[in-house]
């Protein structure tokens, strides 16, 4: 598991159609229970379903870049990763005041490596079938707060 913050800067110039620009970082273990971080920079789009209520649910999607570093138990480095890919999802606004918003969504992630040993050294191998990869994809749940300016 990855937990990790984030900050994003998010346009609304109709009531309906936002666009925004996200950084977050995550760190955790990864699945074979290395110290793994990840730096993300990601521009998505949101319709809001229903703009004038203040529970307003929305879907998003967009393209985001990783940079994904592991290490060891030691500390010592072990890999560097570059990926490109998309995310899309659901979720839902409460507006607190005309200014503040709460909001909660989740996320399917899609993404492919795209570092320059991508092609010669996958980061999946299946030691049974000799195959390896460097598609993944996951699931994320990201709660958070925007100011309206």
């Amino acid at each position: 598991g990855m937990g990790g913050l984030g900050i994003g800067v998010r346009y609304r110039p109709v009531p309906w159609i936002g666009v925004e620009a996200t950084m977050q970082n995550m760190w955790g273990r990864d699945y074979e229970i290395d110290h793994r971080s990840e730096l993300s920079v990601g521009l998505n789009g949101y319709v809001f379903i229903n703009p004038q209520d203040r529970g307003q649910f929305y879907l998003m999607g967009g393209a985001l870049w990783t940079a994904a570093g592991i290490r060891d138990s030691s500390g010592n480095d072990l890999a560097r990763y570059a990926y490109l890919g998309g995310q899309g999802g659901v979720g839902i606004e409460y507006r607190a005041t005309p200014h503040i918003a709460f909001n909660l969504d989740g996320r399917a992630i899609v993404r492919q490596r795209t570092d320059g040993s991508a092609a010669i050294a996958p980061e999946f191998y299946d030691p049974v079938t000799g195959r390896g990869g460097n598609a993944a994809y996951g699931g994320q749940v990201t709660a958070g707060m925007t100011v309206y300016f």
